[in-house]
């Protein structure tokens, strides 16, 4: 799946003990055929306790994703039982946001953050479980910094073809930003990590990392156990 990746939502799941095999279960409604309509690309990665998951999902339109909710609040009612979780955060355009804003189904999600034009890079590799997403969370101390190092991280990846996918999102109101990236293999991952050594030293003098999540199947996330520690990760299996 190539094309562009900057609609969608991330969700986090605490799993109650001996719950896992339940939730796993549930979480195939969103697999059956006749529910792949409803995104582009989803997946859901879990904790190598099994108490914690996250889902992933890719929207085509702000029209599909209101969509999605006709499997996602019946699933969400029943792993509610024996799960808890926030409401599912929002990554798109500020455009995006407009389209759906007055939509009741909206009103599920616990954060917004706003893409800007130009701060991403989508190229055209296929996004499935063997691929590896990393995300940093940073809350921001000098927001104007952070904008002036961004372009410095946008021209570091263009020379890296096994990116998958790669933007900044901005929560004004609690003044946090992400960077959700997905990679053809660990690999990629370190060489991305090689490219953009100085503006991550500049850009740290403007923020702090909050959250760290890597998604990927294990054998490709033990790869960056060393390198990803230092940042507090915290590691989603998706095999």
């Amino acid at each position: 799946m190539g094309g562009d990746h900057r609609l969608g939502l991330v969700q986090y799941f605490t799993i109650n003990e001996g719950a896992y095999d339940k939730f796993f279960e549930a979480s195939k409604v969103f697999f059956l055929e006749e529910n792949k309509k409803h995104y582009k690309y989803m997946t859901f990665a879990y904790g190598d306790d099994k108490k914690t998951a996250t889902a992933f999902v890719i929207f085509d339109s702000t029209e599909q994703l209101i969509a999605s909710t006709e499997i996602a609040f019946p699933f969400h009612k029943e792993v509610g039982e024996y799960s808890e979780t926030k409401g599912p955060e929002f990554f798109g355009t500020k455009a995006d946001y407009e389209k759906m804003k007055d939509a009741p189904e909206a009103k599920v999600f616990s954060k917004f953050y706003f893409i800007n034009e130009g701060y991403g890079e989508v190229h055209s590799q296929p996004v499935d479980n063997t691929s590896v997403r990393i995300c940093p969370y940073f809350k921001v101390a000098d927001y104007a910094k952070v904008e002036s190092v961004i372009p410095e991280f946008i021209a570091a990846i263009a020379d890296e073809p096994d990116l998958i996918h790669y933007g900044f999102g901005y929560n004004e109101e609690e003044q946090l930003f992400h960077c959700r990236e997905a990679y053809t293999s660990a690999s990629a991952v370190l060489t991305h990590l090689d490219h953009v050594q100085n503006p991550i030293k500049e850009l740290l003098t403007a923020c702090e990392v909050v959250q760290f999540d890597c998604c990927g199947p294990r054998a490709e996330c033990d790869k960056l156990v060393e390198a990803l520690t230092p940042l507090n990760v915290v590691f989603y299996y998706t095999d």
